[in-house]
């Protein structure tokens, strides 16, 4: 009946139906077109619809070609049916039509495939949209991210560091596992919603055949059951899974760190997700994860598992970054000159997410430049919240005030029961338990509207109809700010990774708290992962609780080195039932003496550094105690203060030097730092060598044998030529 096809578009105005009538036809129209006059003509007469259901009548006609439609021919048709609603739709515009509405047309993909691909790369770019944190009525400001490959962590015999391998993020999926981690805000989600849209792309699946599917860990524990498997038959449709029968997935595992786990567990929960991937021959996993202690052994994972690493961003990217979310701020203005000398700046971590927070301020005019980062969380909130901007719709200061204390109380809902999202009516229902207890005037439904609209770290899910913080750090900044008038007791927690940024950030907004201080660095853990956590995150821990009286920062860092040279000490001696004991000595004191310089070499630091280094060498530890916790102090200081050298420890510690630390201090001194009295340190070890067998089979299980596989735990050659 003249029509090639007949579509049923609705009206969104008036939610009524129209229905098109479309001519299809291949090359040019010209004037002589009589053949479409004929079908204009017979679409004007009465026609069923939904098979015989519906009689209807076409209102409006499109006319689609795939070459050009002259004007002339236009002008005619438009002359000879003046009445009628017809739209010319020619090749170019056709090409554009299909770009934005079905772009995996051209890479000849089964639609049920390009409608997987299409509403996957939709769904991706609409969750960048909730969760960001870049206004997005502004320009699109991406910050690329740098990702390495891990290299094995420890000392190697006559062998230089290689610098760590960079990834190309299109190579990330070609192996079958990968493990990417990241600090705080570093963008791990954001780089998987980036790599699952490339992926999405229907040239690169064209090319690659990897179907890419992303869930968090929590969504894949608690709705799939751990299975990935069940994962992909949920995620995937039936018609795609059937057309593409030889397809791989690549499954986007987001978020492993939210999982609260028992302590070492972490190692066995990734092991059997990536031995799923190991048994199903069409999946490939990547899983993403804030750094987890306990993994830091080679042997901790399976070799076939490529570790990553999310890079920081460098001083002159942040300061780009800054620049351009920042419309007022140039690299050379004033507040840019001011906040490179402040002390945030220097400690602020190098994560999209720290950048964004302070652009944001910045771009407010603000002129107080925060101190730290629980003091650039807490400014940040206010501002978020409206405290001091009614022009946000928030119209007073009681609603920033139930604002305030309802974000409180729907972070303690969520850390407690470990989620991320919880449905809009039991978020509403926290509104009303608060606000009925207290006459404020305000309406439930409004506030929460306000909320959503007007807050920044708040998302709102429609399909789901699920509400949550944009970040998780938003979550725990306010879980510790709900203890501002109790006292989140120091326990066992503060040495669980679950918890640690939560007292981050408890000490951070007491920031004058000596006696929290002294009861977390005097807390004995429990277990070998807590003694590493007591290391790696006490200076953190200091460093948010800047204007504790120093004394106590000095007692703070006497006590980080002093644990680390016992829990060397200790697993050399005694082994170690995790990944620890499958290291070497010398890589297990490579990664030690690594934990301690990134956390301490700090200008904040370096008076206590020194002042702990006096105190050791006056106090009473055993001497091979003492020994690896001033080494440990001496590379911290040769990294915060260059030009220093390692001839305090040599010259009052040469007979109770380990031989590790011989070792060590051969790999670790360079250029000026290779002082006159370590070149006679080098030539006595070599002398030691000569002909001694036995010290030459010991040095080679300092660097080649496992821990655990020592036979006697104190096994120690005679020391030859100790008068040299």
């Amino acid at each position: 009946m003249g029509a090639d096809f007949v579509l049923a578009l609705k009206h969104d105005v008036f939610d009524t139906v129209d229905h098109v009538g479309v001519i299809a036809k291949v090359g040019r129209i010209t004037q002589d077109h009589t053949d479409i006059e004929r079908q204009i003509t017979e679409c004007g007469v009465p026609r069923f619809f939904q098979g015989g259901k519906q009689e209807i009548r076409i209102r409006e006609i499109w006319v689609i070609t795939t070459k050009h439609i002259t004007h002339g021919a236009q002008r005619k048709i438009y002359a000879n049916y003046p009445t009628r609603k017809i739209v010319f739709i020619d090749g170019s515009r056709l090409e554009k039509l299909i770009d934005q509405h079905v772009p995996t047309a051209w890479s000849q993909l089964a639609l049920p495939v390009g409608e997987y691909l299409h509403d996957l790369r939709t769904r991706l770019e609409e969750e960048d949209k909730r969760f960001s944190l870049v206004p997005t009525s502004g320009h699109s400001v991406y910050v690329k991210q740098d990702l390495y490959q891990l290299p094995d962590p420890e000392y190697r015999r006559n062998q230089k560091g290689r610098p760590p391998k960079r990834l190309a993020l299109d190579d990330v999926g070609k192996q079958r596992h990968t493990y990417i981690e990241g600090g705080i805000g570093s963008g791990k989600s954001k780089l998987i919603r980036r790599l699952a849209s490339n992926r999405a792309d229907p040239s690169s699946y064209a090319t690659s055949k990897l179907l890419p599917l992303v869930v968090s860990y929590n969504d894949l524990m608690d709705t799939h059951a751990g299975d990935i498997q069940r994962a992909v038959d949920s995620l995937v449709p039936g018609g795609v899974r059937d057309i593409q029968s030889h397809a791989e997935y690549l499954v986007y595992v987001d978020a492993f760190d939210e999982r609260k786990l028992d302590q070492g567990d972490h190692a066995a929960a990734l092991t059997s997700l990536f031995d799923q991937a190991t048994k199903e021959s069409r999946i490939r996993v990547v899983v993403t994860s804030r750094y987890i202690r306990g993994l830091e052994s080679r042997n901790s994972l399976s070799p076939s598992i490529l570790r990553c690493e999310l890079r920081h961003l460098s001083m002159e990217k942040v300061i780009e970054f800054l620049s351009k979310l920042c419309d007022k701020l140039s690299k050379s203005s004033r507040t840019i000159e001011d906040l490179k000398k402040s002390s945030l700046f220097k400690n602020l971590p190098r994560s999209p997410i720290s950048a964004i927070l302070l652009a944001r301020l910045l771009d407010e005019n603000s002129q107080d430049i925060p101190s730290n980062m629980t003091e650039l969380y807490s400014k940040y909130m206010e501002q978020t919240l409206g405290r001091w901007d009614i022009e946000k719709g928030l119209q007073s200061q009681k609603e920033y005030q139930a604002l305030d204390q309802l974000m409180m109380a729907l972070a303690r809902q969520m850390i407690d029961h470990q989620r991320s999202l919880m449905s809009v009516s039991e978020a509403k229902q926290a509104f009303v338990h608060y606000l009925d207890a207290r006459n404020l005037g305000l309406d439930v439904d409004a506030l929460f509207a306000r909320m959503i609209q007007r807050c920044d770290i708040m998302v709102l899910n429609t399909v789901s109809m699920t509400v949550g913080f944009k970040h998780r750090t938003f979550a725990e900044y306010f879980y510790a700010k709900s203890f501002g008038r109790e006292v989140l007791g120091i326990d066992e927690r503060v040495y669980n990774p679950y918890w640690i940024n939560i007292f981050f950030f408890y000490l951070g907004l007491r920031k004058d708290c000596p006696a929290e201080l002294r009861a977390i660095y005097s807390m004995a853990p429990s277990t070998e992962l807590e003694a590493w956590i007591k290391v790696v995150n006490l200076s953190n821990y200091l460093l948010a609780a800047y204007t504790t009286p120093y004394e106590v920062i000095v007692e703070g860092v006497e006590a980080a080195v002093v644990s680390g040279a016992e829990l060397y000490r200790k697993i050399a001696r005694d082994g170690s039932d995790g990944p620890f004991g499958e290291m070497s000595r010398m890589h297990l004191l490579y990664f030690l003496q690594l934990v301690v310089r990134r956390g301490y070499a700090f200008s904040f630091f370096e008076r206590a550094l020194e002042e702990v280094a006096l105190r050791i060498d006056d106090g009473t530890l055993p001497p091979e105690t003492k020994a690896y916790a001033l080494f440990f102090l001496n590379v911290t200081i040769v990294d915060l203060l260059p030009g220093s050298d390692f001839d305090f420890l040599l010259q009052h510690y040469t007979k109770e030097l380990p031989y590790e630390l011989q070792l060590a201090l051969q790999h670790e001194a360079e250029g000026d730092q290779r002082t006159a009295l370590l070149k006679k340190q080098d030539k006595y070890l070599k002398r030691s060598l000569k002909g001694n067998s036995a010290l030459r089979d010991y040095i080679d299980k300092l660097y080649d044998q496992p821990i655990n596989k020592w036979q006697s735990k104190n096994e120690l050659p005679s020391r030859t030529g100790e008068d040299g």
